[in-house]
Order: structure tokens, then sequence, then C-alpha cells
């Protein structure tokens, strides 16, 4: 699986984020839907686990260069940095369940 690309109408707010040919990375225009504003090219969109498609607003992050290549690096060659990632995710999915329950 790999990134999910959209095609953007000239008219939208977000076509400056686009490429040459009107497409931008999913994860790009949902973290900037989200913040309300566009990104610059040096922000950078992580998916927490590790799953390229899975473009949920929950799943995204914002980070800087830096970050993205500590997290990229990190435990590059641990087998189990993928599945310790989706656990980590899951955990936080439960947990937003819970409260939302709580409310």
């Amino acid at each position: 699986y790999g990134y999910v690309s959209i095609a953007l109408s000239p008219d939208s707010p977000f076509y400056a984020m686009a490429d040459k040919q009107g497409y931008i990375r999913e994860h790009r225009l949902v973290m900037a839907k989200k913040l309300g504003r566009l990104l610059l090219r040096r922000e950078l969109v992580h998916h927490i686990n590790g799953i390229k498609d899975d473009n949920g607003g929950d799943n995204l992050q914002l980070v800087s260069a830096l970050e993205h290549s500590i997290y990229n690096q990190l435990c590059a060659n641990c087998p189990l940095r993928k599945e310790m990632r989706l656990l980590r995710w899951k955990v936080s999915q439960l947990e937003l369940k819970a409260q939302g329950a709580l409310l």
C-alpha cells in the first residue's frame, strides 16, 4: 500500500499545495483542513501507525523534517516497529472511545 493522491480543482482553497498536475497527497490535505491553513513545503505529515493509506486525522501528526527522520530511523530494522505503532494507535482509539462514553 502507498500514499493516496487526490485531484484538486483549481478553485480549491488548497490548490496551491497541489503538484503541477493538480494532485495532492491525501494526508497533507487532511492535515491542512484540520489546521485550517495551507501547509508549508517543509512541514511533513507523519502517519502514526505507519500505514500510509490510513489518513484519518487521528493517525496524522505534523512534524519537522528532523522529527520525521527520527521517527523513520528509530528502530528501522526492528521487526516489531509497525506492530508497536499499530498497538499504540489502537490504544489511543480505545481511549478516545472511552472518553466519548464518559461524556
